[in-house]
């Protein structure tokens, strides 16, 4: 094995050490005091987690149940699950990261992950999921909320910028390989 492919193995570990590091003082800190001020969603529950892996596979294929179950046990507080009839109908992930700026810390949200079932889409309730949860997440004292968003998905941006979310960037390979993403924020004022 040569000496780049070691370098470049220990960056990838030392990158993943990281995330883990920041997703867990991220989960301790936020959960702190979180107080769930909603009633049309729910945190997800072991019982609704098939549900939302099946309505992700369905909306963005591959396999990403245990990065989403991860987030159902560090985050649970911010995953959010929207029910209709008794069915799950979407969810939304959020993970929570703590931030220094300008000499403050505050805490920041990134959507992870947001869908709804193919056959209840184009009836409000992603509207409804992203109202609720970004409600929740100002209550509870989240300074920001950052997501990526695929640059040929309009509808979504459309959805995004009716709740305030600005463009501050562009990407690539966050929404998926060899694809553009804009960086879109959502700055809640003191």
């Amino acid at each position: 094995m040569n000496h780049k492919r070691l370098f470049s193995i220990g960056i990838n570990q030392l990158n993943n050490i990281n995330r883990n590091l920041k997703d867990c003082f991220g989960s301790i800190i936020s959960s702190y005091h979180y107080i769930n001020s909603c009633n049309s969603i729910s945190k997800c529950d072991l019982n609704s987690l098939k549900h939302v892996l099946l309505i992700y596979r369905e909306s963005f294929g591959g396999n990403a149940g245990k990065k989403i179950k991860k987030y159902c046990k560090l985050f649970n507080h911010t995953f959010y699950i929207l029910k209709y009839d008794g069915d799950v109908v979407g969810y939304c992930i959020y993970y929570i990261h703590i931030k220094l700026e300008n000499l403050k810390l505050i805490k920041k949200a990134t959507l992870y992950s947001i869908a709804i079932t193919h056959k209840e889409r184009k009836k409000g309730f992603a509207k409804i999921l992203l109202k609720e949860s970004i409600n929740e997440l100002k209550f509870n004292n989240i300074s920001k909320i950052a997501l990526y968003v695929d640059c040929k998905n309009q509808a979504a941006i459309n959805l995004y910028k009716s709740y305030g979310f600005i463009i501050i960037g562009e990407t690539e390979n966050i929404c998926g390989l060899k694809k553009n993403c804009y960086l879109m924020e959502l700055c809640f004022k003191d």
